[in-house]
Formats: structure tokens, C-alpha cells, sequence
């Protein structure tokens, strides 16, 4: 059961990840653009890149107690490494 729990934990945490990461894009877009781009993936308002990023901090930083500057650097290279590392994948399968 505690197996299950932890799992439903990690489903929620990515969830809720994709969906701030698509509410964010969005938000630039008609900030930035006055327009409405479908940025989701499937017709649902989610983006995988950023369900993944949030689950690999939530992970890495869940049980150590951090100082905010090494939170924001660590970070800012974790999930710049995690986008490069996906965008090769990506451009080879949708070119």
C-alpha cells in the first residue's frame, strides 16, 4: 500500500508540474504574442518537459534542507541539462 501511495504521489507531483508548465507557456504566449498557441500535448492542457523537471527536483531536493541560492543555481542547470538532453530525442522523432 505504502508502494501505491508513493507512486500516486509521483502521478500527482509530474501532473501537477505539466499542467503549471503548460499554464506558464500559455501565459507568455498571449502576454508576449496577444494569441492563444495549443502548447499541450494530446488536446490536454499538459507539458511532459516540465512534469519530469519538477518530479527530478521534488526527488533531489525532498528530504536535504538547502540553502536558496544553491536551490536556484542547482536547479537552473539541472532543468537547462534535462530540456538539452530532451530536445535531441524530440528533434529526431518530430524533426
Amino acid at each position: 500500500m505504502k508502494k501505491l501511495t508513493l507512486l500516486m504521489t509521483y502521478v500527482i507531483e509530474f501532473t501537477l508540474g505539466a499542467l503549471w508548465g503548460w499554464l506558464y507557456e500559455e501565459g507568455v504566449e498571449l502576454a508576449v504574442n496577444h494569441a492563444y498557441a495549443d502548447r499541450g500535448v494530446l488536446h490536454m492542457p499538459l507539458i511532459p518537459i516540465y512534469g519530469f523537471g519538477c518530479l527530478l527536483l521534488l526527488i533531489l531536493y525532498r528530504k536535504k534542507d538547502h540553502s536558496v541560492p544553491f536551490i536556484f543555481i542547482s536547479s537552473t542547470l539541472i532543468t537547462t541539462l534535462l530540456e538539452l538532453i530532451a530536445s535531441y530525442p524530440i528533434e529526431r522523432i518530430l524533426g
